[in-house]
């Protein structure tokens, strides 16, 4: 959260994170640098 005040007090109007469940259904938000890691293969995306 202190990331996000950062951004607003910055003057950002937008904030991107990934929101997903574990196999416990346990919430997870999550932010990287790129989307190797949260996609399922390089530069996709699923809807």
């Amino acid at each position: 959260m202190n990331t996000a005040k950062r951004a607003n007090k910055d003057g950002a109007n937008a904030l991107e994170l990934d929101v997903s469940f574990t196999k416990d259904n346990q919430n997870i938000v999550i932010h990287g640098p790129s989307l190797q890691t949260t996609a399922c293969g390089p530069n996709k995306t699923t809807t």
